[in-house]
């Protein structure tokens, strides 16, 4: 395991999980010096987070800021190991080429704004703003994820507003741009509302329990089974459509601070009262990008009262 190697070679001690899905760490960024291995790193989605002082990325930005170098290649040959050249990951665009795969056209991206280039689009020499968005993507998301929900960035330095951020497509020329910079609009979303619209709007379509959560991020986080609203509530049109999904058990998994809301409750009562059977899915902290530890309860009256009650 690469990274437990670089861990135990760089930082120290590293506790593993029973399955080794999850390792532990004492935190190089806390103020105060880490005893009680507050980092914790996620083997299977490749994301760290510190509980003390809430540092978070990935493996590579990890690897990065510890030791102090700017080359996201350098990392990853560190990671790789010591017999890998630097020659295999000479930049992120060779990066995302290794992941690269037949894609079938996507008529939804037809309908995206002309402002808009997924990364799979072979990459142009001269652009360092999308050099430095995509840079920030890989921290977020692995390059597979990048490819399979076509993320991408504005081509258009006119249009300002947008012109820093990450584009994730969502339906029907609907999207979200996300901020990599520390704005206090962390998303922008187009004039028009989302309505009926859902990000990865296909797992609506599988047996397996459907899992529905806020944020873009936190569904791909969550799995190809999982979809994104988009917001702390679904519209009207959204929870109609969720209830007419093909899984027989939908898990709302909505961010630690709306875990028991009014918008994941009254998502709950729609889609029991449609039949479904309804999972409420708690996260200790943070949201499905940050945390890997959660619990999910069975939805019911006593659940719904105890969450008006605040006894949850």
């Amino acid at each position: 395991m690469p990274i437990r190697d670089w861990l135990e070679n760089k930082i120290g001690e590293v506790l593993e999980s029973s399955d080794g899905r999850e390792l532990r760490v004492n935190c190089p960024f806390c103020i105060r010096a880490d005893t009680k291995h507050h980092l914790y790193l996620s083997t299977d989605r490749q994301v760290c987070h510190c509980f003390r002082c809430e540092w978070g990325g990935s493996h590579v930005r990890l690897v990065m800021e510890v030791e102090g170098i700017t080359s996201y290649a350098e990392a990853l040959r560190l990671l790789a190991g010591p017999t890998s050249s630097i020659d295999q990951f000479e930049s992120i665009a060779d990066r995302l080429a290794h992941f690269k795969r037949k894609v079938h056209p996507d008529k939804e991206l037809s309908k995206m704004p002309r402002w808009y280039t997924p990364f799979r689009e072979p990459c142009r020499k001269g652009d360092p703003i999308r050099q430095m968005v995509l840079q920030y993507a890989l921290t977020r998301l692995l390059p597979e994820e990048i490819l399979e929900h076509n993320i991408g960035w504005c081509n258009d330095p006119s249009q300002e507003l947008l012109w820093h951020r990450m584009i994730i497509p969502v339906e029907d020329g609907y999207y979200q741009a996300r901020d990599i910079g520390d704005s206090q609009n962390k998303y922008l979303n187009p004039e028009f509302p989302a309505g009926r619209r859902l990000f990865n709007y296909k797992a609506l379509r599988k047996a397996d329990p459907l899992v529905v959560c806020e944020g873009c991020i936190s569904a791909i986080a969550a799995g190809n089974n999982a979809v994104a609203v988009m917001r702390k509530s679904a519209t009207t049109q959204q929870a109609i459509r969720l209830s007419q999904a093909a899984a027989d058990e939908i898990i709302v998994a909505f961010d630690s601070d709306a875990t028991y809301g009014p918008g994941a409750i009254k998502l709950a009562d729609h889609l029991s009262a449609c039949g479904k059977k309804v999972m409420i899915r708690r996260y200790k902290e943070g949201d499905p990008d940050t945390c890997q530890d959660f619990e999910d309860t069975p939805y019911n009256m006593r659940l719904k009262l105890m969450a008006r009650m605040g006894a949850v």
